[in-house]
């Protein structure tokens, strides 16, 4: 049975590789962890409480979790996929 929701799609294997790691991965996953970052800078820099800002940085690390873990899941993956899929998680993670 094919589900229409976008995190079965994907957790169930129903979105190709290339789509999960360039568009969601790259491409929104980057994105909303640039944002959350730049959000959390201006915080800080508005002098909003730190503790904040560092909640709205990690406010995304369940998604890249998720992210991680699809690609992980998809049985057409390879070992550079995967490599580079794990340094944008620590990259996204940390910056």
């Amino acid at each position: 049975m094919r589900s229409n929701n976008y995190f079965s799609r994907r957790w169930q294997g129903q979105v190709p590789v290339a789509t999960l790691f360039w568009r969601d991965m790259l491409g929104v996953g980057t994105l909303i962890n640039l944002t959350t970052t730049a959000l959390a800078l201006t915080m800080i820099i508005n002098g909003i409480h730190a503790g904040f800002a560092v909640a709205l940085h990690f406010l995304p690390l369940p998604f890249n979790l998720f992210l991680l873990a699809t690609l992980n899941r998809a049985p057409d993956r390879n070992t550079l996929l995967m490599a580079i899929a794990v340094a944008w998680f620590v990259v996204m993670t940390l910056a």
